[in-house]
């Protein structure tokens, strides 16, 4: 029998397969990380890319923010003089009413009862005084009854006066509202 020597050709084909298979295990390892490069750069750019925005955005809210502070201080400016005006306004028509009812009252009271105190309460009004009778405090009612100033008026008392120097006199209350 004839004996070959395969061992140069098997030595060969041993060369041939470890070449490639380091080729295999080169190109194995380096796509990935090729890839893996390729995908952390993108990655990278794409969060540089957000941190740009979120910076404007940022920006643009601190502005927002400053403008809205601003109008929140005057609108708290506006209503501090709102609520000074109104004030005033109150003031003066109550100042207004007052006078009104002093001056209404001055021809409606008949000249013999004499008015010792006015308290008002909001539209409340009582009227104190002494008159020489009974009938002078009707006038007095009626003519506050029909006053376009004056809702009905009620009596609360009348009684003589204790006195003496107001000695038949009668001392009366009257209670009745302020229109409007």
């Amino acid at each position: 029998m004839i004996q070959i020597n395969l061992l140069p050709w098997r030595e060969q084909a041993r060369r041939i397969k470890k070449a490639q298979f380091v080729s295999a295990l080169t190109i194995s390892v380096c796509v990935p990380l090729i890839l893996i490069l390729i995908i952390h750069l993108h990655l990278s750019r794409v969060a540089k890319v957000q941190q740009e925005v979120n910076a404007t955005l940022q920006s643009a809210i601190s502005q927002e923010q400053s403008v809205l502070n601003e109008m929140s201080s005057k609108e708290g400016e506006k209503q501090a003089t709102d609520i000074q005006l109104r004030f005033i306004i109150d003031r003066y028509n109550e100042s207004y009413h007052a006078v009104r009812v002093l001056n209404e009252l001055v021809s409606l009271v008949p000249p013999d009862i004499f008015i010792s105190q006015i308290k008002r309460n909001g539209n409340a009004i009582t009227l104190s005084g002494l008159a020489n009778n009974e009938d002078e405090v009707t006038h007095l009612i009626q003519s506050i009854a029909e006053s376009p100033y004056f809702n009905q008026p009620v009596l609360v008392s009348i009684a003589l006066a204790k006195n003496p120097k107001t000695a038949n006199r009668r001392r009366f209350i009257l209670k009745f509202d302020q229109k409007g």
